[in-house]
């Protein structure tokens, strides 16, 4: 597929065709209907994840009609406002705001303006199977990414993002682009990335939505974990942060995100270290002591267990893709 560099940062490559060319091609490559919705293709399963990039003023059908897929879809509305519709109702979207559609909901997104983009990401949770097994225990059915798309009467399927958290966010939606638009790439890469993006949404989610703590105690946690995310950080001083034990800490903690405190952290630490291997020329050393690890074999292995790459080979790919 041709590819160009995408308009935001001039760093990440995306299709070269216009929606509609794109929407056909996605549609015959990866999608089928039947009675029940859309579903994937063999060749859609196999991949598991595509990303699709929609621009309205760019389409000549701008308002698709109500339908439902057979799958999940993650929605990144990049510019302008429109409409998410489901289930009947009507709700108003706009840049920053991440849409969850869950399986079999009916809906559609329609534009209130021309200017009125988004990068929407279709995949099933088996793209998350092997990165979802928390402590050997839980499986992807109980990883709690997962819940915002079902979410109860009461609750909202969007999640608004604004400045750093916003522009932090769009990067991962476009490091999923760009690994599905590198037919060179293997597979792995593109679940790597989209793993990454979605545990970003967990970060995010923990960051915003203080509905989950109740009391506000894991609020304070996570923000205690993003300021001296670069130190050594105990679970003492965690659980003195939260006010309350260690157990329970650690309980709560995993109730609310689906993943353990140790790897929550690595985590982030991870992506903080993702961001200077692209940014800076800082060595791998440095880098593992800026972010936290306690040893340079130990940031290797995590950096490679959870991107499918050494940290110089990613390295060398974001220079490329620049």
């Amino acid at each position: 597929m041709k590819t160009k560099l995408d308009p935001f940062f001039r760093a990440f490559h995306i299709p070269d065709v216009d929606v509609d060319t794109l929407s056909r091609t996605l549609a015959a490559e990866y999608f089928s209907a039947n009675a029940e919705g859309e579903t994937l293709t063999a060749r859609g399963r196999n991949i598991r994840i595509v990303p699709n990039v929609f621009a309205a003023e760019q389409a000549r059908t701008v308002t698709p009609t109500a339908h439902r897929h057979l799958f999940l879809e993650i929605i990144l509305i990049v510019e302008g406002n429109g409409v998410f519709e489901h289930n009947g109702i009507e709700l108003m979207i706009q840049k920053g705001d991440i849409v969850f559609v869950g399986h079999y909901l009916l809906h559609r997104i329609k534009r209130a303006e021309k200017a009125f983009s988004y990068i929407g990401i279709r995949f099933v949770p088996e793209a998350l199977e092997n990165s979802a097994t928390i402590s050997g225990q839980l499986t992807v059915t109980a990883f709690r990414i997962f819940d915002p798309f079902y979410p109860p009467d009461s609750a909202s399927p969007v999640l608004h993002l604004t400045g750093a958290s916003f522009s932090r966010m769009l990067i991962h939606f476009l490091q999923v682009v760009h690994a599905f638009s590198q037919a060179s790439k293997p597979r792995d890469h593109l679940i790597a990335e989209f793993r990454a993006l979605m545990a970003a949404v967990i970060t995010e989610r923990g960051s915003v939505d203080e509905a989950h703590t109740h009391d506000g105690s894991l609020a304070a946690v996570f923000a205690y974990i993003r300021e001296h995310v670069a130190e050594r950080l105990s679970l003492a001083a965690l659980a003195e942060t939260a006010g309350m034990s260690r157990t329970s800490l650690s309980v709560k903690f995993n109730r609310m995100t689906g993943m353990s405190l140790p790897n929550y952290i690595n985590e982030l630490r991870i992506e903080q270290a993702k961001q200077l291997l692209a940014s800076s020329r800082l060595s791998v050393s440095a880098i593992a002591e800026r972010t936290g690890f306690a040893s340079d074999s130990f940031f290797i292995r995590e950096f490679k267990k959870r991107v499918r790459a050494t940290p110089q080979t990613f390295r060398e790919r974001s220079v490329s893709a620049r």
